[in-house]
C-alpha cells in the first residue's frame, strides 16, 4: 500500500511539473508572437501613421490622448490573446475529433472542474456546487488514503476547508475522489499532448472525458451517453 501511494505520489507531481512546463512554453511563445508582431507593425505603420497622430495630436488634450493610447493598447492585447485562443481552439477540437469527442467549454470561475463533472453525469453545470460537496465528503471520509497526497506545507483540515468553498480551483486530487465515488475512470485531453487516464479503483468501463486547455480551463467533452 505505502509503494502504491509512494507511485501515485510521484504521479501527480510529474503531471504538474508537465502542466507548469506546458504554461511556460505557452507564453513564451505568446511573448515571442507578440515581440515579432509588434517588430513588424511598427517597421510598417510608422511612416504611415506618424502624419495622422500630428493632426490628431493638436485637436486632442494630453490627458485624452493617454486615456486613448491605453484604450487601444487593451484592444489590441485582447485581439491578440482571442485570435491565439481561437487558433488553439480549433487545433484542440481538431485533435479530440479523433476519438469522436466534442468540446463544450464550461465557465471558467474557479469551479470549472466541478462543472464538468456535473456536465458529463447529468447534461448540465450549474449542479456543480453538489460535486464538490460530495467530492471533499468522500475525502474527509478517506483521510487516510488521500492525506499523503496533500502538499508538505498545507494541513489537510486546512485543504479541505478551503476546497469546499465556491470557486476554490479543484485539481488531481479531487479528480481521483470523483473517480473512487462515482465509480468512473476519468480522461484528460491536454492540447498537443497523449490522453492520459485517471482509472478508477473499480473494474468499470464507465469513463468521462475532460480537458486541461492552457493551464486555466476544465471543458467538457461529449461523446454519446456516457454511462
Amino acid at each position: 500500500m505505502g509503494n502504491k501511494k509512494k507511485k501515485d505520489k510521484d504521479k501527480k507531481k510529474k503531471r504538474e511539473q508537465e502542466e507548469k512546463k506546458e504554461q511556460k512554453d505557452y507564453h513564451n511563445r505568446k511573448d515571442k508572437k507578440n515581440k515579432n508582431k509588434n517588430n513588424n507593425n511598427n517597421n510598417n505603420n510608422n511612416n504611415k501613421n506618424q502624419k495622422k497622430q500630428e493632426e490628431e495630436t493638436k485637436e486632442i488634450t494630453p490627458k485624452k490622448q493617454d486615456h486613448l493610447t491605453k484604450r487601444q493598447l487593451r484592444r489590441l492585447k485582447k485581439m491578440n490573446h482571442e485570435n491565439e485562443w481561437k487558433s488553439d481552439l480549433a487545433k484542440f477540437e481538431e485533435q479530440v475529433s479523433v476519438y469522436g469527442l466534442k468540446l463544450k467549454i464550461v465557465k471558467g470561475d474557479g469551479n470549472c472542474l466541478f462543472r464538468t463533472m456535473a456536465d458529463q453525469m447529468e447534461g448540465r453545470e450549474d449542479n456543480y456546487m453538489t460535486y464538490r460537496q460530495r467530492i471533499v465528503e468522500h475525502i474527509i471520509d478517506n483521510r487516510e488514503y488521500f492525506e499523503p497526497f496533500i502538499e508538505d506545507d498545507e494541513k489537510f483540515d486546512d485543504y479541505v476547508k478551503d476546497m469546499i468553498r465556491d470557486a476554490v480551483w479543484g485539481g488531481n486530487l479531487e479528480i481521483q475522489a470523483f473517480s473512487m465515488l462515482y465509480q468512473r475512470n476519468v480522461v484528460i485531453h491536454r492540447l498537443d499532448q497523449a490522453p492520459y487516464m485517471v482509472p478508477s479503483i473499480h473494474k468499470t468501463t464507465r469513463t468521462i472525458h475532460c480537458s486541461y486547455h492552457l493551464g486555466v480551463l476544465f471543458d467538457s467533452k461529449k461523446v454519446g451517453a456516457l454511462q
